[in-house]
């Protein structure tokens, strides 16, 4: 039962590979030599409304991935939290530690983006206090996304090991010996994040799902597919 529940956490946390199947599209037309001036400025605006809803979604999408690769990656800790001692233990670790510095890339490239384009307006009527309290808990996921993988590569570090992916070499050993008191605090915030987290996600899918069954909005319908700008 044990090695189930954690091929899924592993098969959540590879899911966020998932995206969209490339449509490649020509760069010229036949038809394009028979357009005059009009109908040329019609094609650039709907180019440039496909280029807006594109970026839309590729936003979405980045956002949707680090959504799986952390769920993923907190179901998958304290499975491994949970084993006891022992060489599975060890070699789970390590593709815990792998798959949560990917993760953690995307989850700082999510945060950079947020930072620079800001947060969606909502697509249903919120009160002051729940507009505040939605604001709040997605900034603590776009931190905590990031500082979870931050700790867990920090807590090699303070072990005195190296980090790699996969076996890929990405930090070198920094230490001469384990720091215990720097170490001991790192896996506490480590552990705290996971635990957070876990809370937050609930709350936030509560959230979306009293938007959909009790406002009757499009927030969660968002969530999943966001809908091109027109």
């Amino acid at each position: 039962m044990r090695t189930v529940c954690i091929g899924c956490c592993v098969a959540l946390t590879l899911s966020a590979c998932a995206g969209r199947i490339p449509q490649p599209t020509p760069l010229v037309l036949v038809s394009d030599q028979q357009l005059d001036c009009a109908a040329i400025r019609a094609e650039t605006r709907l180019n440039n409304q496909k280029i807006s809803d594109l970026a839309i979604e590729r936003s979405w999408k980045m956002g949707q991935n680090v959504a799986a690769g952390i769920v993923g990656m907190v179901a998958f800790g304290m499975a491994i939290g949970a084993m006891e001692s022992g060489p599975d233990k060890t070699r789970l670790i390590q593709v815990h530690k792998s798959f949560g510095i990917l993760v953690g890339a995307l989850a700082l490239a999510r945060l950079l983006r947020r930072a620079r384009d800001g947060f969606p307006e909502p697509v249903g009527s919120m009160s002051p206090i729940e507009a505040l309290a939605a604001r709040h808990v997605h900034v603590a996921l776009l931190v905590l996304t990031v500082l979870m993988p931050l700790s867990g590569i920090l807590k090699s570090v303070t072990y005195a090991r190296p980090v790699d992916v996969f076996g890929l070499p990405f930090l070198p050993q920094l230490l001469d010996e384990k720091h215990v008191a720097l170490n001991e605090a790192v896996s506490w915030v480590h552990a705290t994040c996971g635990w957070l987290l876990a809370l937050i996600i609930v709350v936030h899918a509560c959230g979306a799902l009293k938007h959909h069954f009790v406002n009757r909005d499009a927030t969660l319908r968002r969530m999943l597919r966001p809908a091109p700008q027109r």
